[in-house]
């Protein structure tokens, strides 16, 4: 049936009382049922017609903006400013035992950082504390740390801040992989997927974050990957963690946007790390080249320095993977073919930085 030419909503009834507020009474006349519909429809949306001009101002000055800081930034690109100084910042580096941890641990300890490190794996976090240690004037340290545990988290922050001072620069960074088909990984693996891989950024954030916030400086980064950008077989719990890492870190720098704060966040997405040969955790199979944790980590402290909110590494990669999405289904399968992006289960998880 035909909608008619006159809308009309009352106010609920005077007798019945509540704490909501009622909207306002819309009434519509025109001999335009059309017109009628549209303006029937902007009402049940929440948009009125009185607020359609300040919306296209608004994005008039969106858009030039945008073609603003696009200009700007690729200004920077081939011209990039000398970034901000890291020099004496205390950072705290998750998953300090691998190899991405590692050489992030040597890569702030060179910009004159005091380093802390943790791992489950003390060993290995240990390793990483003496390589450190032989670069730097300033001592590192070890702990051995659940980041999956949320009270251990917070009872580190505690003593971390007693005894090292407040933290700086959190880098969440430790993270396990696991390929296999999602009938074929045990509900165990996927558990500790999520654990590892989302629920720690979760607990280390928010242990310390409110010291941030009270001296309004700091920084959040967080270790992705360019899985979060994609799909491909095998591989679904560990994309799906960290497409929930990237979202994490987009929301929050939304929530510290609006508090006109200066902590500021940094995720980072990069392509499959090659993996030492004795600890061969998956097959990548693509005619994209494998990255070395170096070059991750390098990347990683000059994103830091500049304050960018999100880096891929290749850099291409991200405009590679956002074209795909804007095709058609059938288009973006030709395209994951080309790129012969095929992830083949070898052994058991390892600790690995992305």
């Amino acid at each position: 049936t035909a909608r008619p030419s006159s809308v009309s909503r009352r106010s609920p009834d005077p007798r019945v009382t509540g704490s909501l507020p009622t909207a306002p009474a819309v009434t519509v006349n025109s001999t335009n049922p059309t017109l009628d519909m549209a303006t029937s429809d902007m009402a049940d949306s929440g948009l009125r017609l009185q607020d359609i001009p300040l919306l296209l101002v608004r994005c008039m000055i969106a858009v030039y903006y945008t073609i603003y800081l696009s200009i700007q930034q690729i200004y920077r690109f081939f011209y990039p400013p000398p970034g901000k100084s890291l020099k004496e910042k205390h950072v705290l580096i998750t998953g300090a035992g691998g190899a991405l941890g590692r050489e992030l641990a040597l890569c702030f300890a060179r910009e004159g950082c005091r380093v802390t490190c943790v791992d489950v794996n003390l060993p290995e976090c240990e390793a990483t504390v003496a390589l450190v240690s032989k670069i730097s004037e300033r001592p590192a340290r070890c702990y051995p740390l659940d980041v999956t545990d949320r009270e251990a988290v917070a009872a580190f922050a505690k003593l971390l801040e007693l005894e090292a001072g407040p933290l700086d620069i959190l880098v969440n960074n430790a993270g396990i992989v696991q390929a296999g088909g999602l009938l074929d990984i045990t509900d165990q693996q996927i558990s500790k997927i999520i654990d590892v891989n989302v629920m720690a950024h979760f607990w280390t954030i928010r242990a310390f974050l409110p010291t941030m916030l009270a001296r309004n400086t700091g920084h959040v980064v967080a270790i992705s990957s360019a899985a979060a950008l994609a799909v491909a077989s095998n591989i679904a719990p560990y994309t799906a963690s960290k497409a929930a890492v990237s979202g994490l870190m987009g929301c929050l720098r939304e929530e510290l946007r609006k508090l006109q704060s200066a902590v500021y966040c940094t995720t980072v997405q990069p392509f499959f790390l090659a993996p030492p040969k004795d600890k061969k955790h998956w097959e990548v199979k693509s005619v994209l080249p494998d990255i070395t944790a170096s070059s991750v980590a390098a990347s990683t402290v000059d994103a830091v320095k500049h304050n960018t909110v999100t880096l891929t590494i290749p850099t291409y990669l991200f405009f590679i993977m956002y074209l795909v999405r804007f095709v058609p289904a059938a288009a973006s399968d030709m395209w994951r073919d080309a790129f012969a992006a095929n992830i083949d289960s070898v052994n058991t998880p390892k600790v690995k930085s992305n």
